[in-house]
């Protein structure tokens, strides 16, 4: 299954990530992005093999420059995670903890996106997303049925 957050603007097409997950043996995949304020999102901490070893969410101080982007690739298992969940302090089931408990199997894989990514997710975010659209649109890179006459 592939869980795509509704705030997520993409470049890249899904396609090679999915056969990616498909084709190796994890339980589960992230899509990274390098980003220049990794505070503001979910940033992976790596172990020395390369492999996200945990998840934080908006960290005071981030251990990489990348970001994890709201696409996530996962097997059936993903339900016996969450049914094992607890909320978190706001009373919510949190994909983080999904993600981390797959990393602490190690059954977390991670592919990491070269176009564009914007997250709509604030209104700043929402314009600059915009733009880049747009600029696809002006560019002839998209149809016009895709993104609205």
């Amino acid at each position: 299954m592939c869980v795509i957050l509704g705030d997520n603007v993409l470049e890249d097409s899904l396609d090679s990530f999915a056969r990616q997950f498909l084709e190796s043996q994890q339980e589960s995949m992230v899509l990274l992005s390098h980003v220049s304020d990794p505070e503001r999102f979910g940033v992976p901490t790596f172990g020395t093999d390369g492999r996200i070893i945990e998840i934080t969410e908006k960290p005071v101080r981030a251990s990489s420059s990348f970001a994890v982007v709201g696409v996530y690739f996962y097997a059936p298992s993903v339900w016996s995670i969450v049914d094992a969940l607890a909320p978190s302090r706001r009373g919510e089931l949190e994909i983080t903890d999904v993600n981390n408990v797959y990393a602490r199997r190690k059954q977390l894989a991670h592919g990491v996106l070269h176009g564009f990514w914007g997250d709509a997710g604030t209104t700043e975010a929402l314009f600059r997303t915009s733009a880049v659209v747009r600029s696809w649109r002006i560019a002839g890179m998209m149809p016009a049925e895709v993104v609205g006459r």
